[in-house]
């Protein structure tokens, strides 16, 4: 098939599989990532549109590569399956953008007592909470006018530099190691974010049941639920300044760790 394309794109054969190398690698980090993972929304077409073109860019600036892949099936494979694990490292690390805003979103709404409800989450394709979507669509158009989509675009055509195509270390030693600190610090920086909500419904809940025992002949859980609503929503529209500056210190983290794995994540000599 390979020479089938290659004769009719008058080219060599091998131009056509490292143009697929690079695809495959595009194609994988495509379809997992924020805003681009959901089919629902992002037709299958036009990922495969997406991730060909941003091939067309990465291809001239592909290094030169040590090694004749020929007329080798399993070489080929092994090949594409080192590209379809470096794309998916990349992409997954690159949802941990908004993790921390779904824990978040989740201590809010269970606070505030709507966690019950539920819909559909366009951005990371699963089922979340009102409450938590909302915060997400919020963040996502905040990620789109920084223009810090662009820095992702980056990392994927630095990638190729980093890891040329053949060169992967197979010692997933500092994948593991990423993940779990970025884990980790997604549940932290969920937390901070939804602290003050916590706190101040805390100190509410604390007041309603002060009252109760000073007044018991007022039902104060009728009053709680909308005032809890209420207050939680005056404190959370109060936080946004903290809430963007924990994205942006969650988004230099999310870098430095694909930096870190990238670095990490060729072979030497």
């Amino acid at each position: 098939m390979l020479n089938a394309i290659a004769s009719n794109l008058d080219v060599s054969v091998e131009t056509v599989e490292l143009f697929s190398l690079a695809l495959v690698r595009i194609l994988s980090m495509i379809y997992i990532m924020p805003f681009l993972a959901s089919s629902s929304v992002i037709p299958n077409t036009v990922k495969i549109g997406l991730s060909f073109f941003l091939a067309l860019i990465a291809y001239p600036q592909l290094p030169a590569v040590g090694f004749v892949i020929g007329n080798s099936p399993i070489f080929f494979f092994i090949l594409v399956l080192e590209q379809v694990i470096i794309g998916l490292l990349i992409g997954f690390t690159c949802t941990y953008i908004f993790h921390f805003i779904a824990v978040g979103g989740f201590l809010i709404s269970r606070d505030i007592g709507i966690s019950m409800g539920g819909t559909s989450d366009p951005i990371q394709d699963e089922s979340a909470d009102e409450l938590t979507v909302l915060l997400l669509l919020i963040f996502s158009l905040f990620f789109l006018v920084r223009g810090y989509h662009y820095y992702f675009i980056r990392v994927l055509l630095d990638s190729f530099q980093y890891i040329p195509l053949g060169h992967f270390n197979w010692d997933f030693l500092p994948v593991a190691r990423v993940l779990c600190l970025m884990s980790a610090a997604a549940i932290v920086t969920g937390v901070k974010l939804a602290a003050p909500c916590m706190i101040a419904l805390l100190m509410t809940t604390l007041g309603m049941a002060l009252t109760a025992r000073v007044m018991p002949q007022m039902n104060v859980w009728i009053v709680a639920v909308p005032l809890k609503v209420v207050i939680g929503i005056v404190i959370l529209w109060e936080s946004f300044p903290l809430m963007t500056m924990l994205f942006d210190d969650n988004f230099k983290q999310v870098l430095e760790g694909i930096s870190y794995m990238l670095r990490n994540g060729a072979t030497h000599g």
